[in-house]
């Protein structure tokens, strides 16, 4: 008897309007005291004020 053929998921391209994080978060890390903003593009640390150049 012959098994079905699975298809391998991933094989298959992901669905465009998928949604998910960005792949570096590292604008968002203040350089003073290393938090991760919840604004995309920060101008000031919303934790210690710190500006970002």
């Amino acid at each position: 008897m012959t098994q079905p053929v699975e298809r391998n998921a991933a094989a298959t391209p992901p669905d465009p309007d998928e949604g998910g994080d960005p792949a570096c978060w590292a604008n968002r890390v203040c350089p003073e005291c290393g938090r991760l903003n919840d604004a995309e593009r920060p101008v000031v640390c919303e934790n210690c004020g710190a500006r970002f150049e």
